[in-house]
């Protein structure tokens, strides 16, 4: 059987804060992204309660920072955070009061700021609650400014479950999310064995937790995050893979401390091909986990489906979503775009590699993800820009080692804005040909129905 996605069901009004517009949608939307402008102390346990609301669209957030899910269906949640210097952060994120996953950093060194965050996706009914907080036992202390927004919380309805029923086999696996509890050694090129089913949307194929691999059932586009934590002194480095093809990766070592790292790749997948992420080739890794301290997660979703055959989608409207990476070290005074130079996909052609600039060519909500890591004893000063506006930032500096730094936003963009990553302050920037850590993900959410495509 043929499967069409079909995703325009019913007329949603929604109203977005960011340019005041007032939209109607035919996809349930559902998203934003709340930031940090000032530096935060958290007591232990403290709800974190943002004070810049960047995004917002059919979103139920409370004062305490606390969302609501009002409409039934499959969400993704990122999280991130800079502690001041020679200070700790330790956060999770929490559905329904449960911990679902952790992030933690700490640097060691006296000048030294240390970014951590997570990812996740969970399947989330009606009146079900998604927050960040404090660990119980640990306050925090978060660094922030009015123009460094480096604390941020985003969330976004991926799939809400409209389907022309007849047109669409409702057991396609349309979400996972796994974890590892416990503290692992994983050998040199071998698969992360993730053991916690955080959520496994799938009646066939999606996650195999004997293989501790993804099998894609359809062929279509899907978006991928990975996150791990280092034990002290050790370093994490995982890699993800499509099959047998390496695609990028998630690096991290601080002296005498745990080190954070993640990345994000959107793919085409043909049916039954395998995402593993695996430990570097001719490296032990050592990744920290405890039933009460997720840290390692691997999620992916299924973004849309393609026609067999084809990478057309089988949507009403164009896809649009890119991945694109570094594959060489370079220095870079401020206020530069970062030279992206690998593109791993590019929908509805909307990234130019020549000006390293993605352009909108559809209104609607979308949603982007920047990672980076430092050259050795470097800084990462990464901003994203929407139309020469500043919207939120990811920073690391370690005296003695690489850092890594990512963060995420959603954005209500008209056809032709512009949204970038370029650097703050001087940055040295860390790539190889088989070792991109730097990447820049973008994608569709959902479109306004009074799209108008740019012609050219």
């Amino acid at each position: 059987m043929n499967i069409v996605l079909i995703l325009f069901a019913s007329a949603v009004s929604i109203a977005g804060t960011h340019g005041d517009d007032f939209v109607t949608s035919y996809i349930p939307v559902v998203a934003f992204t709340q930031g940090q402008t000032s530096h935060l102390y958290l007591t232990q346990g403290e709800i974190l309660s943002y004070n810049k609301l960047i995004t917002k669209f059919n979103s139920v957030i409370d004062t305490n920072g606390v969302f609501t899910a009002d409409t039934a269906g499959l969400y993704a949640f990122h999280f991130y955070s800079l502690t001041k210097v020679n200070t700790r952060l330790w956060l999770e994120i929490m559905m329904n009061d449960n911990l679902v996953a952790s992030a933690y950093a700490h640097s060691s060194s006296s000048n030294g700021y240390a970014d951590a965050g997570n990812s996740v996706i969970l399947e989330l009914t009606s009146g079900d609650t998604v927050y960040v907080k404090a660990h119980d036992q640990y306050e925090n202390i978060l660094y922030g400014k009015n123009d460094q927004i480096y604390t941020t919380f985003t969330g976004v309805l991926i799939d809400s479950g409209y389907y022309e029923q007849e047109e669409i086999d409702r057991n396609i696996p349309t979400g996972f999310s796994v974890g590892l509890d416990h503290h692992q050694t994983i050998l040199n090129g071998s698969n992360v064995p993730f053991d916690v089913d955080l959520m496994n949307r799938s009646s066939e194929g999606g996650y195999n937790f004997t293989a501790h691999e993804f099998v894609a059932v359809h062929e279509g586009l899907y978006i991928f995050h990975f996150h791990a934590l280092s034990k002290a002194n050790n370093k994490v480095w995982i890699e993800l893979f499509n099959n047998d093809q390496y695609v990028l990766a998630a690096y991290a070592y601080t002296t005498n401390e745990f080190g954070d790292a993640g990345n994000t790749a959107i793919l085409r997948l043909m049916q039954n091909d395998h995402v593993t992420i695996k430990a570097r080739p001719g490296n032990d890794v050592e990744i920290f986990g405890k039933p009460t301290e997720v840290y390692a997660t691997f999620s992916g979703a299924l973004l849309s489906l393609s026609l067999p055959g084809t990478e057309k989608p089988a949507t009403e409207f164009e896809e649009m979503a890119f991945t694109v990476g570094l594959t060489h070290d370079i220095s870079l005074p401020a206020h530069s775009k970062v030279p992206y130079d690998r593109l791993y996909t590019n929908y509805g052609r909307g990234f130019d590699m020549n000006t390293k600039v993605f352009t909108a060519k559809l209104h609607g909500v979308y949603i982007f993800h920047f990672h980076g890591l430092s050259q050795n004893g470097q800084e990462l000063y990464l901003d994203l820009y929407h139309n020469y506006k500043y919207v939120t930032s990811a920073y690391a500096f370690d005296a003695s080692s690489f850092s890594a730094g990512s963060n995420a936003a959603t954005l209500s963009l008209l056809a032709g804005d512009q949204v970038y990553v370029s650097v703050r302050g001087s940055s040295g920037l860390f790539g190889r040909n088989d070792e991109v850590y730097c990447t820049f993900s973008g994608y569709l959410v959902a479109p306004f129905p009074q799209y108008q495509p740019i012609v050219g």
